[in-house]
């Protein structure tokens, strides 16, 4: 099939494949990229195909309840960093990148809060060197420290301007955070998930003891307000469950 030949009929079709909704998704962004690249190009003429996404059903982010999460906490502290960087994530909020590269300067023990404005990440896609952004909110955020945070980064030696060091002070990597948690995990006896499930727990922690959608968004640097909304089906998962109780106590009464 030429380019030139696709219609809305083969669109449709795409869509009413027999697959996940994500992956129908993918297709379309694909091929509305080649279709958009082709015309920009010349090579076809532009014509108004609508690649309009079909509508996915909501994914709720995975995190670990308040048992696991101490479970998890007291395995981390095998490694004083492992331990730091868990506390990091779970008690802050901060992503992988942001874990990494927090500056000592930027932990400020006498006001109990972290000023997060440095991101580390890849130079360019699949290059080896890293180097420092601003987080992926655009914007540095104050976030107060738990005190199992702050004194997790109090015993911690300083080797370098930033938190998490290695032997020679330099920076440590997503690799190094990725096998660290894994074993802490595994210790832990919780499942296995990435340094944004640590994340997903510190937003889910906050909604489900009652925090506002709109400070959790401030914490957690999402710019945008959706983004946060994700965790909001956990506050009628906790409504339901007290009228629940409610329900149990007047039976028993």
């Amino acid at each position: 099939l030429r380019l030139d030949e696709i219609d809305p009929s083969h669109v449709h079709k795409i869509k009413q494949r027999r697959l996940a909704a994500s992956t129908i998704n993918k297709t379309l962004r694909q091929l509305a990229a080649i279709v958009h690249a082709a015309e920009r190009w010349g090579v076809i003429q532009r014509g108004s195909l609508s690649f309009k996404r079909v509508k996915q059903p909501a994914r709720h982010p995975k995190f670990y309840d308040f048992d696991q999460y101490r479970q998890l906490t007291a395995a981390a502290r095998v490694n004083a960093e492992a331990y730091a960087a868990v506390r990091l994530g779970g008690d802050a909020g901060l992503r992988r990148g942001e874990i990494l590269g927090l500056r000592w300067a930027n932990v400020h023990f006498d006001r109990h809060k972290l000023l997060v404005c440095d991101n580390l990440v890849r130079s360019a896609c699949d290059s080896p060197t890293w180097v420092m952004r601003a987080p992926k909110g655009g914007r540095p955020r104050w976030v107060p420290m738990t005190e199992p945070l702050e004194k997790a980064l109090r015993v911690l030696e300083h080797r370098g301007e930033h938190v998490l060091t290695g032997p020679e002070g330099q920076h440590l990597t997503p690799s190094w955070l990725t096998k660290r948690l894994a074993v802490a995990q595994r210790l832990a006896g919780v499942a296995r998930g990435g340094t944004h499930t640590l994340r997903h727990t510190f937003c889910s922690h906050l909604m489900l003891r009652g925090v506002h959608v709109r400070t959790i968004q401030k914490l957690a640097g999402h710019a945008k307000l959706s983004t946060t909304e994700i965790y909001m089906h956990l506050v009628a998962e906790v409504e339901e469950d007290a009228i629940r109780r409610l329900r149990e106590d007047e039976c028993d009464e």
